[in-house]
């Protein structure tokens, strides 16, 4: 495994980890938290994952997708309750 492939492998799955953690931040609970760090991290988990593609090809990048439902999962359940799909 290539140094810079595993680094960024890592570095997938703690922005991942850190997009669904993030809003957990007692001070910035609700709304404020998703916005400031849930939903920034999934941005920047999907331009990491898009550059592994991009740079790695389509067999070593496919690991890459080990973080979508931790990095989708803030984004996921939004546009389900905006589309009504989900109630609360």
């Amino acid at each position: 495994m290539e140094p810079k492939y595993g680094k960024m492998l890592i570095l997938s799955i703690v922005i991942a980890l850190g997009s669904v953690l993030g809003p957990a931040i007692p001070h910035l609970r609700g709304a404020t938290g998703f916005v400031l760090i849930g939903f920034p991290l999934s941005i920047a988990w999907c331009l990491i994952l898009a550059y592994a593609f991009q740079q790695f090809k389509q067999r070593r990048a496919l690991w890459f997708l080990l973080g979508v439902p931790l990095a989708l999962f803030w984004p996921l359940g939004f546009a389900l309750l905006v589309l009504g799909v989900v109630r609360m």
